[in-house]
């Protein structure tokens, strides 16, 4: 695309040496070999590390409109660019205007749109992006457990490494997240989905043994699921579930719809 003279555009540039730049300052453009090295164009730098490989031009073009905007999101667009790699401190002083880095990143990190990464450096990662690496982790253990129903969980170790490689190392913060949003249960290095295998949380199992509590004292006169249903109401939204483990892990048995018995009374 040409930029005429008079209007304004995007430009990147690739130098044979490195040149010793920063965000937000100014340039001239001029043409050498030329009588007077007449000025061809001025301009800022947005960013002076540019991404590199063979997606480099489509993430520069995606992000260049971003770049001229408010220092939130010139920051959101470079984190996203970065993906999993994110942006270290580092990086943030070098790929901002000065004085603008730190301070937009403190304000997206208390939205919840940047996610800090405590590694050696700093690092800021699209909270996007996390989420996305914990669908797929999730995603990973269900598959274990359809697989296996009465397996306790998925190896920690073993979920770890079934990461794609710019994954890998956020293994770690995505699993830990999963497990701080009860998403996932951690017991002994396995890793279950909640109300899935052989591996219950404390308040899915106190649930299971209140239930078996009323099967076990009624005997061959249990309650039916609507009765006990409206017995326990603290469970109503679980119930079925509830139920539905309790028979997979053979402590209930089902003789008829909505009808259920302790096996040791049967």
């Amino acid at each position: 695309k040409q930029i005429e003279p008079g209007s304004t555009g995007g430009l990147l540039l690739r130098f044979s040496k490195p040149i010793a730049l920063f965000a937000g300052q100014r340039l001239i453009l001029r043409r050498p070999g030329v009588r007077g090295e007449p000025t061809i164009a001025g301009g800022e730098i947005l960013d002076p590390e540019p991404p590199k490989g063979k997606q480099a031009f489509s993430l520069i073009t995606t992000c260049l409109p971003h770049l001229q905007q408010k220092p939130e999101e010139r920051l959101m667009a470079l984190a996203h660019q970065s993906r999993a790699r994110g942006i270290s401190h580092a990086e943030l002083l070098r790929r901002m205007p000065p004085g603008t880095g730190p301070q937009a990143a403190a304000s997206l990190e208390a939205a919840g749109s940047l996610l800090r990464a405590k590694t050696p450096e700093d690092t800021w990662l699209d909270s996007r992006h996390i989420d996305q690496g914990c669908s797929d982790c999730l995603k990973t253990v269900q598959k274990h457990m359809k697989e296996s129903p009465l397996s306790p969980g998925l190896p920690e170790a073993q979920l770890q490494t079934s990461f794609a490689k710019p994954l890998r190392h956020l293994a770690h913060i995505l699993i830990d997240r999963c497990v701080a949003s009860q998403r996932l249960i951690r017991k002994d290095g396995l890793l279950s989905i909640p109300g899935q295998g052989a591996a219950v949380d404390s308040q899915t199992e106190h649930a299971l043994e209140t239930i078996l509590g009323v099967f076990r004292g009624a005997k061959l006169t249990p309650p039916t699921d609507d009765e006990l249903s409206t017995k326990l109401p603290q469970y109503a939204k679980r119930f079925g579930d509830l139920l539905g483990m309790l028979r997979r892990q053979k402590r209930l048995l089902k003789l008829a719809d909505g009808l259920h018995f302790d096996p040791e009374a049967v």
